[in-house]
Formats: structure tokens, sequence, C-alpha cells
């Protein structure tokens, strides 16, 4: 399967094998693309990197038992800390469009597993500003990815996505919690940052 990454074509059989109903095959395709084809991409065509996150999304959607959709969650937000750093930001960036776009498909049976990729993106995120020691000009960059793409967002799906906005909401102090230094409290000076004004 590995020679399958080559080309538009391949490119697009490989996506549509992360939705197969089978879930050996969709089990080997998404090795073949976390371990092999993922990490050597530097960038990819914005409808690409659409594809792929449809695809995954799939491969999420179909995914039944609890212990196996936490490990393909972990392994798919964990991607944030070992990809290329500028093809982060996409992929980031079109995991939120992607969950903003189909996010009114999901059933109440499925929620609770994409509450839970949407927690541990938030949290690989901060996992992301810690690794690179909170540099601010990544921090920039990232918080405005989120603005973007979820908060202030005005694309045709805003209003079918706030479910992904109040989401990352509700988790985005919890998840920073985790990455400050034990015993500080999470209650800063709240007047002194512009947001909370």
């Amino acid at each position: 399967m590995e020679e399958v990454v080559e080309g538009d074509q391949n490119f697009t059989s490989l996506v549509m094998l992360l939705a197969f109903f089978n879930k050996a095959t969709r089990d080997k395709t998404l090795r073949v693309i976390i371990k092999i084809w993922l990490p050597t991409q530097t960038s990819l065509f914005v409808g690409d990197m659409k594809k792929l996150w449809n695809g995954l999304f799939y491969c999420v959607w179909h995914t039944n038992k609890v212990p196996v959709q936490s490990k393909i969650i972990n392994r798919l937000a964990s991607l944030l800390l070992h990809l290329n750093l500028l093809f982060t930001f996409q992929y980031f960036s079109v995991f939120l469009v992607t969950m903003h776009c189909e996010w009114v498909e999901i059933d109440a049976l499925r929620l609770d597993k994409f509450y839970l990729l949407i927690r541990r993106f938030v949290h690989q995120f901060f996992a992301l500003l810690k690794k690179h020691s909170w540099d601010l000009e990544l921090c920039c960059r990232l918080v405005q990815v989120l603005e973007q793409r979820v908060f202030f967002t005005n694309d045709k799906f805003h209003g079918n996505g706030n479910g992904v906005s109040y989401q990352i909401a509700s988790v985005f102090l919890k998840e920073l919690r985790h990455f400050f230094p034990f015993g500080r409290k999470l209650s800063m000076s709240c007047s002194s940052h512009s947001f909370f004004q």
C-alpha cells in the first residue's frame, strides 16, 4: 500500500479507503497515512488537505469501540507535534474547517467521540506551543487559526458548526491548565488581557 500515496488518483483512492466500511482496510490505510505519508509532507493543496480530513473524519465516524476510538483520536491529534511546522498549521486549520462543515451530520450516538477529538486537538495545540517554548510568533499564528476558523469565521458553515465553537471554548481553559507550572492558579489577572475586556 506504500506505493498508493504517489500521484493524485492514488491519493484520492487512499483517502477513500479511510472511510471504507472494513476496519482492517481503514486501519492499514490510516497506518500508511500517519507513519509514511504525512511525516514526509511539507505542504498540500488546500483541496487535497480537505479531502484528507474528510477521509479522516469518516475514519473516526466508523470507529465503534471506545478504546479504538481513543487510540485513533490520540494518533491524529498527536501529529500536531510531529509534522513539519508549516504543514501543522494547515493540518490544524483544515481539521477545524472539517469539524464546522460536518458537525450537523453527527448524530447523538457519535457526538462523544467527536467531543473527544476536539478536546485532544486542543490539548495537543497547547503541547505544540510548550514544545516551542511558548514562542510568541507561534502562539499568535495558532491563535489566529482559532480566530479565523472557529470563533470569528464567516463561512457558510458557521451557523451549522456552533457546536464546534462551544466545545473548543468549553475545553480551552481546562486543557490549558495542564500546561501551567504546578501550583500556579489559572485565574490570571484577567483585566490585563484585552480578550477579556
